[in-house]
């Protein structure tokens, strides 16, 4: 987790599905330092690829690196990780997935995932499970198939027999990869040259067959706001853990100082001082990611009440329509009851479409019905129960007051056409 604050993160994919759905497309993902820009860079043969040093990110917002590959055009998307060194972690999210939303529905499909990971790191960190979690809620099981798990680094490595235990731990471990190798994911060892990147990505082209991730199902297919999506989730419950032992650890800092100052000891308490200042920063972080996706999720909701209402309004501007004709037919029946003699086959056949108006009124007046029934219950799904608004309210009363008024008007012309029906069939 980052101490930097959130801003709106910039997407703009460039990409026109003209020109990219005949490629074939790879996402690259892992942490910060594990190798990222050095794939696409052997891959590609291009040298305009940023490459950061150690743990130091170059990569800040999702980016296309174009390049020939066996002959056909390709890509290879580089992502940052979720342990960016400049943004935070609600920052990356909103990038990736808006990017990976946008590509999906501009009908742009991956054709595999390489996930990479320090094989010289002695054990598997706090942030990179944090960031492995996240790769899982952002990929769901069904594309692990095409999906490459390789290790980074081996160049690096001092004791080959200490890196091939860690190897081992990372492929059986269900909290590691063991549990997607089971599903179908394979792991690898990338060496940093163009023919082992190469090999990889040849690898996922065995399954000639295209993926669509997750993310991309539940943002775009589903509908869902980003905070409700399994990534939005697994890291809003990520924040409130990291929220949570944060404001424990400054409760603890803050005891500790007063204690110090009782006992006069005022090195000590400088110290506590310190680092209740700095957990008091990482709290505030922790609550403003949250309120990135708390924000997110109130633009989106605002901007789903307005296509709702906009929707509702031309149904019920349809409906209304339909019951003015409706008037318009069943005063025109009125007249040619008046016009009407004596005739058992005129009355028949007026009496056929009286009953025509009567169910067409209750076909409209249904539908009417399931407009206010649809509008509660979509404000009830995608408000907060503890603070619905009264937008929908206000427009299921307006529906209901237009469709009551039109309902009026339609009963007297019903009561008036068998006013003289009856009076036709007396005559």
């Amino acid at each position: 987790m980052k101490t930097k604050g959130s801003s709106k993160p910039k997407v703009n994919p460039g990409l026109s599905a003209g020109s990219k759905q005949d490629a074939v497309i790879f996402a690259v993902m892992g942490t910060t330092g594990s190798g990222k820009s050095t794939f696409i860079q052997m891959a590609t043969g291009r040298q305009d690829i940023p490459i950061g040093h150690q743990w130091q990110s170059c990569t800040e917002e999702p980016h296309l690196y174009d390049f020939s590959f066996d002959g056909r055009p390709a890509a290879l998307l580089d992502t940052p990780g979720f342990d960016d060194t400049y943004k935070t972690d609600a920052e990356v999210l909103e990038s990736v997935a808006d990017f990976l939303a946008s590509t999906y529905q501009n009908q742009i499909r991956l054709s595999g995932i390489v996930y990479l990971q320090r094989i010289i790191d002695p054990r598997m960190t706090h942030g990179g499970r944090a960031n492995l979690a996240m790769f899982r809620a952002l990929c769901g099981d069904d594309p692990l198939r095409k999906v490459v798990l390789a290790t980074t680094f081996w160049g690096e490595v001092k004791n080959l027999a200490k890196a091939k235990v860690h190897e081992e731990e990372l492929s059986t471990n269900k909290n590691y990869w063991g549990d997607m190798i089971s599903k179908k994911a394979t792991m690898t060892r990338f060496h940093d040259t163009q023919e082992s990147a190469l090999k990889i990505l040849r690898g996922l082209l065995e399954i000639e067959e295209q993926i669509s991730l997750k993310i991309q199902q539940e943002m775009v297919d589903q509908k869902l706001n980003l905070a409700n999506t399994s990534a939005g989730e697994t890291l809003g419950r990520e924040l409130n853990a990291m929220a949570e032992r944060y404001a424990k650890d400054l409760e603890r800092h803050k005891l500790e100082m007063n204690a110090a100052l009782k006992a006069r000891d005022v090195e000590l308490q400088e110290v506590k001082e310190e680092q209740a200042r700095k957990t008091e920063e990482l709290l505030q972080v922790m609550y403003n990611q949250k309120e990135v996706l708390n924000a997110r999720r109130r633009d989106e909701v605002r901007i789903r009440d307005m296509e709702f209402d906009a929707r509702l309004r031309k149904m019920l501007h349809e409906q209304t329509e339909d019951l003015e004709r409706l008037e318009t037919e069943m005063k025109q029946t009125e007249q040619a009851v008046a016009n009407a003699k004596n005739s058992e086959h005129e009355r028949q056949k007026l009496l056929t479409i009286k009953e025509q108006h009567r169910l067409k009124r209750e076909k409209l007046l249904g539908i009417a019905g399931a407009i206010g029934t649809t509008a509660t219950a979509a404000g009830l799904a995608v408000i907060n129960p503890l603070a619905i608004p009264v937008a929908f309210g206000g427009l299921i009363n307006l529906i209901n007051s237009c469709f009551s008024y039109k309902e009026r008007k339609a009963e007297h012309a019903e009561t008036t056409l068998q006013a003289a029906v009856d009076n036709l069939s007396s005559g």
